[in-house]
């Protein structure tokens, strides 16, 4: 046993003993359910015979995680039908987007079970293992969890990751503790990668090179689907819109971004009164902090909460989106997109979504976690980085003015996109070679 290992199993069993019996307890049922998911309790979700199907437990963090792994399941109904799978999240986004997806699809019904997944501790992990009974474990990203890992080795549970993206900010992280990163990936029997970066990296830490592939960004499926006229049309009724209205969108904004974005703004409707502003803070947490700062500057605005398209409509030029999930959609309806987390140092956050609408799309200089994104979209000519505020107020000015090339750019990124389809197939069928 690797000695970092043997420390860190020590540190979370001590941890799993004294805070079991405190969140044991809970005045909230449904709290409760959670928390005992989270130490790896399912007695009231799995019946203690195993399934007659094979078992397929598929782990996915984030809602875009999720939304990935949907994709993946879909094209593995379509191998083998026969399969029965259970999605966990270790968050209530990430659980919630999960069971929208099987209410909204009958194909999912029944044969898919969403749970909240176990806290990385021997006993919860070994407990959830035996409740769940799964003859794979899929891993989606790079969710590096130790125990986990070691566990589902230990119980004869082969273990894939899917859809494997490694960002610049993780790599170096692992670097610093690359013996055990290595241990804990020996334990792995295919690393199925989204792009060739991510293989490099996974390689570096330690993987095996005959067990790595690339198999391209599942993400890439499920963003296609997103440019739909319907949903357009439901989002320009929502917000009072019309195909002559510009509309900035600033997605994902974090941190001082705020800030720009507002300066911004007051710049454009100086040129461009008529000038729609969208804002989508990274964490909803900030909506306040952004609407109390837009009203220091003049800046007349709602919430997008408070907004049903009906009875209570828009009325103000910019709206601050306070709703989860919803961005994706509402960049159907930009002129120009603004991507956050970018103009500092955070690493960027994903372009694809509005690639996949069409939007040309700009952004800073820091987008170390979505390099191959942005090489993507700016091998065809689809993708703008700006390196300051005043370039990207010029650029966002130039493309609400000449929409024509704005179109035109658009267009290009959502063919890139387009060509880069069909990679949830193929992690499904890593799966599937595995199942016999």
């Amino acid at each position: 046993m690797h000695p970092l290992y043997l420390l860190y199993k020590i540190l979370t069993s001590a941890i799993y003993l004294v805070a079991f019996p405190f969140f044991s307890f809970s005045s909230s049922p449904e709290k409760k359910a959670k928390r005992m998911q989270r130490f790896g309790n399912y007695k009231n979700v799995f019946s203690i015979k195993a399934p007659s199907d094979k078992r397929i437990w598929i782990h996915a963090v984030s809602v875009g995680e999720i939304n990935a792994a949907f994709k993946i399941i879909e094209a593995l109904f379509l191998i083998t039908p026969n399969i029965d799978i259970v999605i966990s999240s270790a968050t209530t986004h990430g659980l919630n987007q999960a069971k929208r997806k099987i209410s909204e699809d009958n194909r999912f019904k029944r044969k898919i079970t969403p749970v909240y997944a176990p806290i990385d501790m021997p006993f919860a992990v070994t407990k959830a293992i035996n409740y769940i009974k799964p003859d794979i474990l899929a891993i989606l990203e790079t969710e590096i969890w130790p125990n986990l890992f070691i566990k589902a080795k230990k119980a004869g549970i082969k273990t894939v990751i899917l859809n494997g993206r490694i960002s610049a900010a993780s790599f170096e992280k692992y670097l610093k503790i690359k013996s055990l990163i290595k241990y804990i990936l020996s334990t792995t029997s295919v690393f199925s990668m989204a792009g060739k970066k991510d293989a490099e990296r996974i390689k570096a830490l330690g993987a095996d090179k005959n067990r790595i592939i690339i198999s391209g960004n599942a993400k890439f499926d499920f963003l296609n689907l997103t440019h739909s006229s319907l949903v357009k049309k439901e989002i320009m009724k929502l917000f009072d819109l019309s195909e002559k209205l510009p509309v900035f969108i600033a997605g994902s904004i974090r941190g001082k971004e705020a800030d720009i974005i507002l300066d911004i703004y007051k710049k454009i409707v100086k040129e461009i009164p008529e000038t729609i502003l969208i804002i989508a803070p990274r964490h909803i947490n900030r909506v306040e902090k952004i609407y109390n700062a837009a009203k220091k500057k003049d800046i007349k605005c709602q919430i997008r909460s408070d907004i049903n398209g009906t009875t209570v409509k828009r009325k103000e030029k910019a709206v601050i989106i306070d709703s989860i999930g919803e961005l994706n959609k509402i960049y159907g309806v930009a002129t120009v997109v603004f991507c956050g987390g970018s103009l500092i140092p955070l690493g960027g956050h994903n372009i694809l979504e509005a690639a996949a609408w069409g939007k040309p799309i700009c952004y800073g200089p820091f987008m170390d976690d979505f390099a191959e994104a942005k090489r993507l979209i700016e091998d065809a000519g689809g993708g703008i980085q700006v390196e300051n505020k005043k370039e990207l107020a010029e650029k966002v000015i130039f493309f609400l003015k000449n929409r024509k090339e704005a179109e035109n750019i658009g267009k290009k990124a959502q063919r890139a996109l387009t060509k880069n389809t069909g990679a949830a197939e193929k992690h499904a069928k890593v799966i599937y070679e595995f199942l016999a």
